[in-house]
């Protein structure tokens, strides 16, 4: 995929259907543009191209063409088609998607005072994103965006109908396939794994954690790469809490956000829902989690869907400060090997100041609960009365043939749902002594049966996989891309205390660097910083453990925006 890009002037005609109206975006490898179908006049589409395919790049693009046309969620657009056309300047990929009128979420945060924005408006505009991620984790095989941030959400008129976009370097979970994306991370919003293997549901958490982060503090999180290299020198976490930067955020939201941005994969939450459910306001869920700064979130609170939480929320909404809104249309990308997306801006008519935001949020998709009819509760009440009567009979012995023995205790059973029923024994008759006055005797008095007590199960709790034992020796190779150089490299005098390793890394001629590391490792991946070497960058390391024992992965000099490839970065690979 090399060679100048050409950008396609207005007017040109793709797949001799599609008339190009406008550029929406432009990236490396392709851009989005804005057509009009000249079969369906009356509809503007956005079409994302990809110049100078190979024939891997053509092979995905197709493939994931297939697994984004099956999606249908009113929070992500709809993708149509994906094709082939080379009748303008060489071979080009292209996929047919909705177009979505309306500013992204970052331009709305960046004309905000302080660039932030209020808890409540931040919740009303994420739940339809919330609610679409969780969508693409349900897939069969799960779906990873692996680009949440705030740049891709397109927000609309109305708030609660924001859409997610860009699917940019998106494909399906596949814990050993490989993601290169070492130049596809957003800075700020990408996950430690990302710039490895083996990214997972974790790693849209993660990205969905900073983007609130951002529209709730103003500030960009700090990088993942950047934190690894801080943590790996014996440095505090340069992460801030949200709560320190935005006061007004509640202590559980901020705890909440900072759990799901932990640089362990297996430290955050298990799912999108669940981090969901930790936002939610004490009115809402009962007892609000607290923090325990652990990366434990205490209680069980009821579950709250998105969709559930806008609905309970205050019908109204303070006004944002816009004294304009140019709408951009930014259009779903497909899972193509192409770099993330500029929007251009189209503008249109300004929004008055005074404007008001819609005054209740609308669910949709929400069953209604059925209401009740009168007679119907008439009629249970009469049930319950008569079964009530029947019951005082049985138990004062009125009805012939029903009068109680005395029961045997049925002891507690560990066990949920179980009705156990009463053994009764027979009462012995009384007898009368043969005397001029016969004396009855005392009938027996019912002894009553203690109701079985059931224990309940507890919950099963999820237990992170155990981190894998690394040795204390590996030797392989390390191929830095910029000479490009191959040079020998060990890990040595490497100490490992559960998750957290530290040791020595040696790298030999025509490289230098050799300096101590340290980092942490889970079931299947490492990922460890070495410091500072003359005056160079630190370098970050992230690989993935086979299953013969053999480390390999991808590493690069970092400072604090992430990556910086100007003092190398490239592959690795090492065997005990």
């Amino acid at each position: 995929m090399q060679g100048a890009q050409i950008i396609l002037p207005v007017g040109s005609v793709v797949k001799e259907r599609y008339i190009v109206e406008g550029l929406l975006g432009k990236g490396g490898f392709g851009a989005v543009y804005l057509v009009r179908d000249q079969r369906v006049r009356v509809n503007q589409f956005a079409l994302k191209e990809v110049s100078d395919p190979n024939t891997e790049d053509k092979q995905r693009f197709a493939f994931e063409g297939e697994v984004l046309k099956r999606l249908d969620y009113p929070a992500l657009p709809r993708v149509y088609r994906a094709f082939e056309d080379n009748s303008n300047h060489g071979d080009r990929l292209y996929m047919l998607m909705d177009y979505i009128e309306g500013p992204n979420l970052e331009e709305l945060r960046q004309r905000q005072p302080q660039k932030r924005l209020p808890l409540q408006i931040v919740m009303d505009i994420m739940a339809p994103i919330v609610g679409a991620i969780s969508y693409l984790h349900q897939q069969q095989p799960p779906i990873i965006h692996r680009d949440i941030k705030p740049a891709n959400i397109i927000v609309p008129d109305e708030y609660n109908k924001s859409v997610l976009v860009d699917f940019g370097i998106a494909k399906e979970y596949d814990q050993e396939g490989t993601t290169t994306a070492i130049r596809r991370c957003s800075p700020g919003y990408g996950a430690p794994e990302q710039y490895a293997r083996g990214t997972n549901v974790q790693t849209d958490i993660y990205g969905l954690a900073a983007t609130f982060y951002a529209l709730l503090t103003g500030t960009v999180p700090a990088d993942a790469l950047y934190r690894m290299t801080q943590i790996g020198s014996r440095q505090n976490d340069p992460l801030e809490p949200v709560n320190e930067l935005a006061p007004n955020v509640p202590q559980h939201v901020a705890a909440a956000i900072h759990r799901a941005m932990a640089i362990n994969i297996h430290e955050r939450f298990a799912s999108v829902d669940a981090f969901w459910q930790a936002l939610q306001p004490t009115s809402l869920t009962g007892n609000a989690p607290s923090y325990n700064g652990n990366n434990d979130v205490t209680s069980t609170p009821t579950i709250i869907t998105p969709a559930t939480a806008i609905r309970q929320q205050h019908p109204t909404r303070p006004l944002l400060a816009t004294d304009t809104a140019s709408r951009n249309g930014i259009p779903i990308a497909s899972p193509a090997p192409v770099m993330p997306v500029t929007a251009m801006p189209v503008t249109s008519a300004p929004v008055v100041n005074n404007a008001t935001l819609s005054p209740q949020i609308e669910v949709r998709y929400q069953r209604q609960e059925r209401r009740r009819r009168p007679g119907v509760l008439f009629f249970l009440a009469f049930i319950a009365l008569l079964v009530l009567l029947v019951g005082l009979l049985f138990a004062t012995g009125v009805l012939p043939g029903m009068r109680p023995g005395t029961s045997t205790t049925v002891p507690p059973i560990k066990q949920t749902h179980v009705v156990t029923t009463p053994t009764s024994q027979p009462t012995a008759s009384p007898t009368h002594t043969p005397v001029p006055t016969p004396t009855p005797t005392t009938a027996p008095s019912p002894t009553p049966t203690t109701a079985p007590t059931a224990t309940p199960t507890s919950a099963p709790t999820s237990v992170p996989p155990a981190p894998v034992q690394l040795h204390s020796f590996y030797a392989g190779t390390i191929n830095d891309a910029i000479g490009p150089t191959i040079a020998n490299m060990q890990l040595k005098n490497i100490i490992q205390n559960g998750t957290n390793i530290q040791g020595y890394f040696a790298v030999y001629k025509p490289l230098q660097g050799s300096n101590p590391f340290s980092g942490t490792v889970s079931s299947n991946s490492v990922q460890f910083t070495v410091q500072s070497y003359g005056g160079h960058l630190p370098l970050a390391f992230t690989g993935t453990v086979q299953t013969n024992g053999s480390i390999s992965g991808t590493y690069c000099s970092v400072d604090t925006n992430g990556c910086n490839d100007s003092q190398g970065y490239g592959t690795w690979q090492v065997s005990p």
